[in-house]
C-alpha cells in the first residue's frame, strides 16, 4: 500500500486503516509505504486527484497493477478507503460493531471503478452512537461535529459550520451586567431579560461584529459564524424592534436585521466568511420585505411538525423551505429531529419517514443537514438512525428499506429477520398514529400493550437466533431495551393487565426473565411476563452494561430517572388504570398538576393528621389527611391558610409550616418587594427578598396572618427552623445581600432572629449562594442539607454538613 512522500495525517491513518482492515481479511500483512516507483504494483492511497465536487471519491484500476484510492480534501481518500473495504464485504454497522470477511484470495475486479461525491456538503446524525465515537463517523461518510466529539485530523477534520443559537457569542450574566441595554426588553415585567437580545440597539450591533469578527480572525479555517435568536419567546418589545416585528411580519424582523448587518459588516475583511441565522419556530417565516445578504445562510428547522408523516405532511414545511431556498439562493441547512425527546428509550416509529426527508432537502438544494438524535445509549435504534442518516446524507437516491435491511443483516446476523419484522411493525403502527409529536412522550397514545407484546416476541426469537454469537446478540439485546423500558414505564397503567389478561402472569423468578420473553410455561404465542422489580432490576443491567446515562432531554439515567421509576411512576396517571389501592407511601407521580408551587407535609402527632402546605396563584392553601397519600386526593380537606397580599407579597417562595414551643403553628417564607419575586429575575440580578412569617393558632389548620419580618435589612431566601438537641430553635437561611451566605440563627423569639454568628458557608458572589436548606435528623447525628450551583444552575449538586457540637450559629460546628 503506498502514500505519497510525506502524507497528510488523513492519507496515512486511511492507509494504516486499508493495511489493517485487508490484513483481518486474508490473514496477510500488508505493508504502508511512500515513494513506490510508479511502475510498481501497488494500492495507491491519497495521489493527488482534481476533483469536481467536495469530497469525491475515486476507486479505480489503472493498469493491472496498480489500484487508485483516493478523493478530494483531507477527508476524500479516508471516505474512499471505507468505500472499497464496503465494496470487499465489510460493514460498519455501529461502533464496536463491524463485519470483516474472512478470504483466501483477495480480487479486485479491474471493472471496479467509482467516482462518487455526497450530496450534502455537511453531514452530521447527531446521536449517541456518532457524538461519543467521533472515529466512527468517517467510516460512515460523517464530516460535522457541532456540539460533538471533534473529529481529528488524522480522522480526516471537520466541515466548519456553525448552527449554534449564539449572536456570535454575546450573552451571559456578565454582559447583562455591564451592558443590560443589549439585552430584550419585556413590557409586561417592565424590565429587561437574558434571554434574547434587543436587536436593534446600535451598542449590541456593534458587539456582535466585534464578536463575529474576533471569531474569524482566530480561526482562519472558519467560514461561518451564527448570529441567532435563543430557545425562547421573551424577544426585545422596545419600539425599534416592534417596528420591524411588525414591518415584516414576526420575530424574523429583527433576527434577520441584524444577521444582514453583521454580514455587511464583515464582508470586506473577510469575503469568504458568511453569517447563519435561524428560520425556528417564531422566526421561521420569511420576512415581507427584508432580502437576507448575498452572504447569509438560513438554518431551517421546522420543528412543530406532525413526525408521523415525512415533511410534505405538514402543509407550510415545503413552502417555507421552498421561499427560503428562492431568498438565499439555495444556501440553506437544515437542522432536523428524529427522536422523541421526552422519552429516548421507547419505540419511536419514525425511521421509515428518513428516506423522503432526505429526498425533500435534496429537492430544495439544502447544503447540509444536522439531525438530532436520542444523546443515551439505548435511544431506540440510536445505531441504526445514525448509519441510515449518514448513508441517506451521501445520497438521498437510496432506498431506505434496502438500506435498512442492509443494516439488520449486518449488524443483528440471525437475529435480523426478526429485527426487521418489528420495525416494519414499527412504519405500521406510524401510520396507524396518524400525529406524533417530539415531545410527546407518553407511548399509550400510539403503542398499544398487543404491539408491545408483538416486539416482545420477536425480540425473544432475535435473541434465540444469536445466542451463539457475542457480537450479535449484544446488539440485539440492546435494541430490544425499548420493549423493556415501556413495560416498566406501563406496568402499573395497562401492562400488568394487560399480560395477566393473555394468561401470563408475574414470574416469581428474577433470574429466569431476564430474556425480553423467555417462556416459562405460557406458550410461544404468550411469554411469561416478568413483575416490575424483575423489569426494574433488567433495565437496569443493561444501562450499565451498555453505559447509558441519559434518558430524556436534560435528564439523567441514574440521577433523575432510577429513583423515580424505582419509588413511582413517570406517566401520569389515566382513568380507570392503575391499581385500585395504595399503601400510605405509594405515590402515583405526577402527584398533581396545575398552578401549585413549593409544597411542603408535615405530622402532628397532636391531631393525627398530615398537613401540605403549598402556594396556588394568590393563595396559600393547606390540605389535611390522615394518610399521607390521601393528600393528592381531589377528595381531600383543603382551605385557604392567607391570601397573598397587602403585608404580604404577591409572590411567596418555599414557604414550609412548623409548631412553636408557644403550641401556635407559623408559616416561615420568602417574599419579594413590589411583588417581584426572585425566581422571575436573571441569575445576577439581587431582589430584595425578604423573610416572613405569618401566624396561625394550636391547629395548622387555619388561618395565618402578617406577623413580622424577620431580618428586614437582608435579601435572603429559603428560610427553615429546626429544634436542636439543646431546645433551642434555630433559623437557616440563604442570604444574597449585604452578606451572602448560607446563615443559621438563633430564634428569641417565633418572630425575632438573633445577631450572633457568621455564615456558615460563605460565598464570593450571588451565582455561587448556596440554597434550599434542610435540617435532617438521622442515625443520632443532625445534617444540614443544601443545594450548590445557584438558582438557575443545569448543574446543581446537593450536599451535606454534619453538626459536630458546639453552638450550632458558628462554621467550626458544622
Amino acid at each position: 500500500i503506498a502514500t505519497p512522500p510525506s502524507p497528510a495525517p488523513s492519507v496515512a491513518y486511511a492507509a494504516k486503516e486499508l493495511a489493517k482492515y485487508l490484513g483481518k481479511m486474508t490473514g496477510a500483512p500488508f505493508e504502508v509505504v511512500t515513494n513506490v516507483p510508479a511502475s510498481a504494483a501497488a494500492i495507491r492511497v491519497g495521489n493527488s486527484y482534481e476533483s469536481k465536487r467536495p469530497e469525491e471519491i475515486r476507486l479505480r484500476a489503472a493498469d493491472g497493477k496498480t489500484f487508485l484510492v483516493t478523493g478530494e480534501g483531507p477527508r476524500g481518500p479516508l471516505y474512499a478507503v471505507y468505500r472499497l473495504l464496503e465494496e470487499l464485504g465489510c460493514g460498519f454497522w455501529a461502533p464496536g460493531n463491524e463485519t470483516v470477511p474472512t478470504v483466501r484470495d483477495l480480487a479486485i475486479p479491474d471493472s471496479l471503478d467509482i467516482t462518487d461525491a455526497p450530496f450534502f456538503e455537511v453531514r452530521q446524525p447527531h446521536g449517541e452512537s456518532t457524538w461519543s465515537h467521533p472515529d466512527w463517523k468517517p467510516k460512515i461518510g460523517v464530516n460535522g461535529d457541532m456540539y460533538a466529539g471533534t473529529i481529528k485530523p488524522e480522522w480526516g477534520g471537520h466541515r466548519q459550520y456553525d448552527l449554534s443559537q449564539s449572536m456570535a457569542g454575546l450573552g451571559g450574566a456578565k454582559a447583562f451586567a455591564e451592558h443590560p441595554e443589549w439585552f430584550a426588553w419585556r413590557k409586561a415585567e417592565k424590565k429587561r431579560t437574558q434571554q434574547q437580545l434587543c436587536m436593534t440597539d446600535p451598542g449590541c450591533r456593534e458587539e456582535v461584529v466585534r464578536r463575529a469578527k474576533a471569531k474569524l480572525r482566530a480561526d482562519p479555517s472558519r467560514t461561518q459564524v451564527s448570529v441567532s435568536v435563543n430557545d425562547g419567546f421573551d424577544f426585545c418589545q422596545c419600539a425599534q424592534c416592534e417596528a420591524l416585528r411588525a414591518r415584516e411580519g414576526g420575530n424574523i424582523g429583527p433576527e434577520l436585521d441584524i444577521a444582514n448587518y453583521v454580514a455587511r459588516e464583515i464582508r470586506e475583511e473577510f469575503p469568504y466568511a458568511r453569517v447563519l441565522t435561524f428560520a425556528y419556530e417564531t422566526t421561521e417565516k420569511p420576512p415581507k420585505t427584508l432580502k437576507p445578504e448575498p452572504n447569509v445562510d438560513i438554518c431551517f428547522a421546522c420543528i412543530q411538525r406532525n413526525y408521523a408523516l415525512p415533511p410534505a405532511g405538514t402543509p407550510r414545511h415545503n413552502p417555507l423551505l421552498a421561499e427560503w431556498s428562492r431568498l438565499t439562493d439555495k444556501h440553506v441547512y437544515i437542522w432536523g429531529y428524529n427522536a422523541q425527546f421526552t422519552d429516548y428509550m421507547i419505540p419511536w416509529p419514525t425511521i421509515g419517514t428518513l428516506g423522503d426527508e432526505m429526498r425533500t432537502y435534496r429537492d430544495f438544494g439544502v447544503k447540509g443537514v444536522y439531525m438530532q438524535l436520542g444523546e443515551g445509549r439505548l435511544s431506540d435504534f440510536i445505531d441504526l438512525r445514525c448509519w441510515l442518516c449518514a448513508k441517506l446524507m451521501w445520497n438521498p437516491a437510496q432506498d431506505e428499506w434496502a438500506l435498512i435491511e442492509k443494516w439488520c443483516r449486518g449488524a443483528c446476523g440471525d437475529g435480523a429477520p426478526f429485527v426487521l419484522e418489528w420495525l416494519r411493525e414499527l412504519d405500521k403502527i406510524r401510520i396507524r398514529a396518524k400525529s406524533l409529536g417530539l415531545y410527546g412522550g407518553d407511548p399509550r397514545g400510539f403503542l398499544t400493550p398487543e404491539d408491545l407484546f408483538r416486539g416482545q416476541a420477536l425480540f425473544a426469537k432475535a435473541e434465540a437466533a444469536t445466542k451463539d454469537d457475542p457480537r450479535t446478540y449484544a446488539q440485539v439485546r440492546k435494541l430490544s431495551t425499548s420493549i423493556i423500558h415501556t413495560f416498566l414505564i406501563r406496568y402499573n397503567h395497562d401492562i400488568a393487565a394487560a399480560a395477566h389478561s393473555r394468561g401470563a402472569g408475574p414470574s416469581q423468578n428474577a433470574e429466569q426473565s431476564r430474556g425480553a420473553g423467555q417462556s416459562r410455561g405460557a406458550g410461544p404465542s404468550c411469554p411469561a411476563f416478568p413483575s416490575r422489580a424483575e423489569l426494574l432490576a433488567d433495565l437496569k443491567q443493561r444501562c450499565e452494561t451498555y453505559r447509558n446515562y441519559t434518558y430524556r432531554e436534560g435528564w439523567a439515567w441514574h440521577g433523575a430517572f432510577l429513583p423515580r421509576i424505582r419509588h413511582g411512576e413517570v406517566l401520569p396517571e389515566k382513568k380507570g388504570d392503575g391499581p385500585k389501592s395504595r399503601g400510605e407511601w405509594t405515590f402515583r407521580n405526577p402527584v398533581a398538576s396545575g398552578t401549585e408551587e413549593d409544597p411542603f407535609v408535615t405530622y402532628d402527632p397532636a391531631t393525627k393528621f398530615y398537613y401540605r402546605l403549598v402556594t396556588d396563584k394568590d393563595a396559600l392553601r393547606i390540605r389535611r389527611a390522615k394518610r399521607a397519600v390521601a393528600l393528592f386526593d381531589k377528595e381531600c380537606e383543603e382551605m385557604v391558610a392567607c391570601r397573598l397580599g397587602g403585608k404580604i407579597p404577591k409572590l411567596i417562595r418555599g414557604p414550609e409550616l412548623h409548631k412553636g414551643a408557644d403550641g401556635r403553628w407559623r408559616i416561615y417564607a420568602c417574599g419579594g418587594e413590589d411583588g417581584l419575586a426572585l425566581d422571575g429575575e436573571v441569575a445576577d440580578a439581587v431582589i430584595p427578598n425578604r423573610l416572613l412569617v405569618l401566624e396561625g393558632g394550636g391547629n395548622p389548620f387555619g388561618s395565618y396572618t402578617f406577623k413580622a419580618r424577620l431580618q428586614p435589612e437582608e435579601t435572603a431566601m429559603d428560610p427553615t427552623v429546626f429544634t436542636m438537641d439543646n431546645g433551642k430553635t434555630y433559623l437557616c437561611y440563604a442570604a444574597e445581600s449585604p452578606r451572602r451566605g448560607l446563615f443559621v440563627r438563633e430564634l428569641a423569639s417565633p418572630d425575632k432572629v438573633g445577631t450572633h454568628g457568621g455564615a456558615i458557608l460563605g460565598a464570593k458572589n450571588v451565582d455561587a449562594v448556596p440554597l434550599s436548606p434542610a435540617f435532617v435528623r438521622m442515625g443520632g447525628q443532625i445534617y444540614l442539607l443544601y443545594g450548590t450551583g445557584g438558582r438557575n444552575s443545569a448543574s446543581a449538586t446537593v450536599r451535606a454538613l454534619r453538626y459536630a457540637g458546639g453552638d450550632p450559629v458558628l462554621a467550626k460546628s458544622w
